[in-house]
């Protein structure tokens, strides 16, 4: 009765480990075949372009597109329009019918074979009537894959056309916010700044630093450029490499407003590095204790 019960409960176990080793196996091949197909990889050049047009005028321009991937990828080109949407410059873009009068493509549609490239030409023409300023253009171009669990997954990869229009348009900008501490514990010191572009194209704003210690220390030298689109506000964020010695620093940053001339401050920096800084206070704080036992001797004799 006792070897029964056994032999009952070792089937009973067995069933329920296959049960269990089947499971697994079926969550495993179910994983597996959610690897793409056709998975590809895409790269561009060029990542941007700056025109500036006439109305009425055309350019012939190119993307020339990669396929990195192990299998043949199947390529669409497209052209959408792009803006900012916040002071870091994160990228909004947007379909517009109004583009195929700016954008057009003389193949649309592609098949490109694993490591190769393939050229996608393209005209912009400048509608008569368009208005001076920056009009802002992605061409993007799309592979689209599927899985073997029909989930379908998109890669896109985009040139950025930053065209301005001739005619009346201004570039006209204005430093707001500039931000520089006083006191820095910090070899590498932060400093932010705000470019506002009121005017109606964008325009590149040159950033200069100049760093020194006082007061007889070197001039270090620093330029960055920086796009500033129309009617926004671009923060831009950097670092300023400040001597070795602790002492005090003269900073000078100079931001470009566009047509205007650019606008330059100066900023003097306290730079404290912790160890120079623990050295210096017990230097102080000995030499005080040093004048402190002088003036006592000299007391008692009297």
């Amino acid at each position: 009765m006792q070897c029964t019960m056994e032999n009952t409960s070792t089937k009973i176990f067995r069933t329920k480990y296959l049960a269990l080793m089947a499971l697994v196996l079926v969550s495993l091949i179910i994983t597996l075949s959610v690897k793409p197909v056709s998975a590809g990889s895409l790269s561009i050049q060029p990542l941007r372009q700056e025109l500036e047009l006439k109305p009425g005028q055309a350019n012939s321009s190119n993307i020339l597109v990669r396929n990195t991937g192990r299998e043949p990828a199947t390529i669409n080109i497209s052209a959408e329009t792009f803006n900012v949407i916040n002071e870091d410059y994160d990228y909004s873009f947007a379909q517009s019918q109004d583009l195929a009068k700016w954008v057009r493509f003389d193949e649309q549609k592609t098949t490109i074979l694993p490591n190769q490239s393939f050229k996608f030409n393209f005209t912009i023409s400048v509608p008569i009537s368009a208005e001076p300023g920056g009009k802002y253009i992605a061409i993007f171009s799309t592979l689209s894959s599927q899985s073997l669990s029909n989930i379908n997954s998109i890669e896109r990869v985009g040139q950025l056309i930053y065209l301005s229009v001739s005619g009346a348009s201004s570039r006209t900008g204005s430093v707001i916010g500039l931000s520089v501490p006083k006191i820095s514990f910090d070899s590498k010191l932060d400093w932010s700044l705000r470019v506002h572009n009121t005017g109606s194209a964008h325009f590149k704003s040159t950033i200069t630093t100049k760093t020194s210690y006082w007061p007889f220390g070197s001039v270090q030298t620093e330029n960055t450029e920086h796009l500033i689109l129309p009617n926004t506000i671009r923060l831009i964020k950097n670092k300023t490499q400040l001597g070795k010695p602790i002492g005090l620093y003269k900073n000078q940053i100079s931001a470009g407003k566009g047509d205007k001339p650019p606008e330059v401050q100066t900023h003097w920096v306290l730079y404290l590095p912790p160890f120079q800084f623990v050295l210096f206070v017990l230097a102080i704080i000995s030499g005080w204790i040093t004048i402190l036992k002088i003036r006592s001797k000299k007391s008692n004799k009297t």
